[in-house]
């Protein structure tokens, strides 16, 4: 067999770079909190573009670059809808991330074109111009000139002109200006879009990018704030108390957790919550130890008077290191520090965490706990009610 005929099939995809700001300016601890929102926001973004995670074969291909990360979406999609989605998905994404400090700001750059597997990961001459382009100056010098802007993009022409000069899903070709990315001593040069600084004036709120929000994530936005108006009105209440049993672990399903009726993981390695002894505030980034098995994902339900309610997305597992993140829960305000409020992990297998995911407007609380449920842990309530 030829070399020619042993090499990985070359396909076409869409490829997505990502860098984070001034990464090198941050301490160790901000560095790991930095990566674990940069993989939340993208896994929000990928999921808004209408693609699914984690899929064989054809699936999203995500590779870490220290401060940022490469990201090839599957071959034959949709580009207009998935290009779209990902910069309406990446907007929603910081617009909820940076709501707590530090803020994250990103450089982003997309590209399309054949791609090959290697051996310590993809060459293609796509992956080089994102690349290049999320290093650009012209990148670094749009998003320095808009400081309300959580991002900066940047498409290369043949990309732009085949999807956003049309103006499909909402994007403006008039947002962005032609630039020529120029790097002699790496012998690279191309013809590139970058976002328009200068727009930010006639923008709508600058923290959520020049890019609105679809519709469909407007009323989702909306029903976010009316289940916050009522958790509130349950915490005040009193509803968080210490009625929760600590043997509840094997509590049989709700009729709507189809979790039970997959196949249980082998035991994993104790999963624990870290708990520093400190009183939780009304935002936080929860973590703990333990592995999450391939297959599965980590999630997180808080109990409030008869129902546990459901954290939006689940854990960001680091396997190698044996840790997992939350990188935000939002918990309402209570009349009093030092109320107790008992929270559960259960392990979800993928396909069911993903539907309920994509369900959550319609059901985010639970009359019982998933079978599955591997730990839990009373924290107390801090005094703080300040806005995330």
């Amino acid at each position: 067999m030829s070399e020619r005929e042993r090499l990985p099939p070359a396909i076409r995809r869409l490829c997505l770079v990502v860098d984070i700001e001034s990464y090198s300016a941050l301490d160790h601890p901000a560095q790991l909190r930095a990566q674990a929102r940069l993989a939340s926001a993208l896994t929000t973004a990928v999921r808004r573009a209408g693609i699914r995670p984690g899929l064989p074969r054809r699936g999203v291909i995500r590779q870490n670059r220290g401060d940022g990360q490469l990201v090839l979406l599957p071959p034959g999609i949709d580009e207009a809808r998935a290009i779209s989605g990902l910069v309406h998905g990446l907007a929603e994404a910081m617009l909820s991330i940076n709501a707590q400090p530090p803020r994250l700001r990103l450089r982003v750059a997309l590209a399309q074109g054949v791609v090959q597997s290697a051996a310590t990961g993809y060459v293609g001459k796509a992956i080089v111009d994102a690349c290049r382009l999320v290093d650009s100056d012209a990148l670094r010098e749009a998003l320095a000139a808009a400081p309300e802007r959580d991002f900066a993009v940047a498409f290369t022409d043949d990309l732009f002109r085949d999807v956003v000069v049309h103006g499909f899903g909402g994007l403006v070709g008039s947002d962005f200006r032609q630039v020529d990315v120029v790097q002699e001593r790496k012998g690279f040069a191309i013809a590139a879009w970058v976002s328009r600084p200068d727009l930010v004036a006639t923008s709508p709120p600058a923290s959520a990018g020049r890019w609105r929000l679809p519709a469909s994530r407007v009323g989702r936005a909306v029903l976010t704030v009316v289940i916050a108006v009522a958790m509130v009105a349950v915490v005040v209440a009193g509803a968080w108390t210490a009625t929760n049993d600590p043997g509840r672990q094997g509590v049989t399903r709700a009729a709507s957790h189809s979790a039970a009726r997959a196949a249980r993981p082998s035991p994993p390695e104790e999963i624990m919550f870290f708990d520093s002894g400190q009183q939780l505030d009304r935002c936080i980034e929860l973590t703990g130890s333990g592995v999450v098995p391939e297959g599965f994902e980590l999630r997180l339900y808080v109990k409030a008077g008869e129902f546990y309610y459901l954290a939006l997305l689940p854990a960001i597992p680091d396997r190698e290191a044996g840790i997992w993140t939350f990188p935000q829960v939002i918990f309402g305000p209570t009349p009093k520090a030092g109320v107790p409020i008992t929270l559960y992990l259960a392990l979800i297998p993928e396909a069911e965490s993903r539907r309920l995911t994509d369900n959550y407007e319609t059901q985010y609380a639970f009359r019982e706990l998933p079978p599955t449920v591997v730990a839990q842990h009373t924290f107390l309530r801090s005094a703080d009610n300040g806005p995330c």
